[in-house]
C-alpha cells in the first residue's frame, strides 16, 4: 500500500509515492508528494504531468492546465501531456484550445484512438459535426471497442439528419455498455425521427427501467404513444411526467390533445387552460381549447378561444372555420359565413369549408 511506502527524501521517491497515492484515489496525499518532489527538483516534466492528472481527478482543471503546460515547456514532445491538457480544456468548455492540443497530440501519436476521439468530441461541441465525425470514425477504426466514439458519432449523425447511421452507432455503443440511459433516450429520438414509433417507445421504456424518476423520458414516450394512437397510454405518461415535476405548457398541451382523442373534453379544457396560464401566446392552444368547448356545446367560450387564436395567428385557417361553425350553432349565420369564406380564402382547396358554407347558407335561408 502507498500509505506504507517510506521515502528516502529524493524527488523520484516523492514522485513514485505520489503515483501510489493517486492510484489509490488518495488525491490529497498525492498532491503533497508531487509538490514536494517539484520543490526538490522543478525540472521533472512527468511529475508536473502526474500532478496535473491528480488535479483533473479533483476537477481542478485550471490548476491541471498549468501543470500540463509546465510539463510541455520542459518537454515539447510530450504527447500524453497534450492530450491531457486538451481534456482539461474540454472540461473547461474551451474546445478551441482543446482541439489545438489534441491536434498536436495526434501529430506525435497518429494512431492513438483516444486522442482522435477526444478531438472529435470537442469538434462536436464546436458544432463542427462533419469534422467531428471524421475523427470519431478514425478513433473507432483504431479501437473497435471505444464506445464513446460510437456514441458521439451517433450524435453527429443526428445533427446531420443521418438517422439510420445514428441508430446503428447508438446500437453499437449499447453493445459496448456505454451509458445506456442516455443512449436509449437518443436512439429513441432517432427512431422517432424515422417514424419508427414502436421502436422509439420501446427504447424509452428501457430508459424508464434504468431511471424511473426522469420526467423527460415519460414525456417523450407519451409523444410516441400519441403518434401510435395509444391515447390512454400517452395520457398516463404525460401525467407521470407532471407528477415528477414537469410543469411546462407543451406537456399540458400534448396531454390535452390526447384527451381530445379520447373525447374527454372537460379534462382537455383543464389542461389547455393550464397551458394558457403558463404561456398565453400560442394560437394553437387557444384553438384546441376552443375545439373542446365547441364539442361540449360551449359555443360562446369556443368563439372566444377561436378569436384569440386568430388574433395571435391571422392565418389560422382552422380557427376561422371552427369559429364559423360555432357562430352557426348560435344561429349567427352572417358571421358564420364571413368566417368560413375567410377560411376558404386562406385554403381554397379544402372541400370541407365549401360544404360548411353551403350548410350555413341553407340554414340561413330556412331561418328567413
Amino acid at each position: 500500500m502507498a500509505a506504507d511506502i517510506k521515502v528516502q527524501g529524493s524527488p523520484l521517491d516523492y514522485n513514485n509515492r505520489g503515483v501510489g497515492y493517486h492510484n489509490q484515489q488518495m488525491y490529497g496525499k498525492a498532491l503533497e508528494d508531487f509538490t514536494k518532489a517539484l520543490e526538490l527538483n522543478p525540472y521533472m516534466e512527468k511529475t508536473y504531468h502526474n500532478r496535473g492528472l491528480t488535479y483533473s481527478e479533483l476537477r481542478q482543471y485550471t490548476h491541471a492546465v498549468k501543470d500540463f503546460t509546465k510539463a510541455l515547456e520542459l518537454n515539447p514532445e510530450f504527447a500524453d501531456a497534450y492530450n491531457d491538457r486538451g481534456n482539461a480544456y474540454k472540461e473547461l468548455q474551451q474546445h478551441g484550445k482543446a482541439v489545438k492540443d489534441f491536434t498536436r497530440g495526434i501529430e506525435l501519436d497518429i494512431e492513438n484512438a483516444e486522442v482522435h476521439k477526444n478531438r472529435g468530441v470537442s469538434y462536436f461541441y464546436l458544432k463542427q459535426y462533419e469534422q467531428a465525425k471524421k475523427d470519431l470514425s478514425r478513433a473507432a477504426a483504431f479501437n473497435f471497442g471505444l464506445a464513446e466514439a460510437y456514441y458521439y458519432r451517433a450524435l453527429c449523425c443526428m445533427n446531420l439528419n443521418q438517422y439510420d447511421e445514428a441508430a446503428d452507432d447508438f446500437t453499437r455503443a449499447i453493445e459496448l455498455d456505454f451509458d445506456k440511459t442516455e443512449i436509449y433516450n437518443n436512439r429513441a429520438a432517432v427512431y422517432y425521427y424515422l417514424g419508427q414509433y414502436e421502436q422509439s417507445a420501446a427504447d424509452y421504456s428501457k430508459a424508464v427501467l434504468i431511471n424511473p424518476n426522469d420526467a423527460n423520458i415519460y414525456y417523450r414516450r407519451g409523444v410516441n404513444y400519441g403518434e401510435m394512437k395509444m391515447y390512454g397510454e400517452a395520457v398516463d405518461d404525460f401525467g407521470k411526467a407532471i407528477e415528477l415535476g414537469m410543469d411546462y405548457p407543451h406537456i399540458y398541451y400534448e396531454r390535452g390533445v390526447n384527451l381530445q382523442h379520447l373525447s374527454r373534453h372537460d379534462e382537455a379544457i383543464e389542461d389547455f387552460t393550464r397551458a394558457v396560464e403558463l404561456d398565453g401566446n400560442k394560437a394553437e392552444i387557444f384553438y384546441k381549447r376552443g375545439y373542446s368547448r365547441d364539442e361540449l356545446k360551449q359555443y360562446a367560450g369556443a368563439i372566444e378561444d377561436f378569436t384569440r387564436a386568430i388574433e395571435l395567428d391571422p392565418s389560422h385557417v382552422k380557427a376561422y372555420n371552427n369559429r364559423g361553425v360555432s357562430y352557426s350553432n348560435l344561429k349567427q349565420y352572417g358571421r358564420a359565413i364571413d368566417d368560413i369564406k375567410k377560411a376558404m380564402e386562406l385554403n381554397p382547396g379544402e372541400s370541407v369549408y365549401r360544404e360548411n358554407l353551403e350548410i350555413c347558407r341553407r340554414l340561413m335561408r330556412i331561418k328567413k
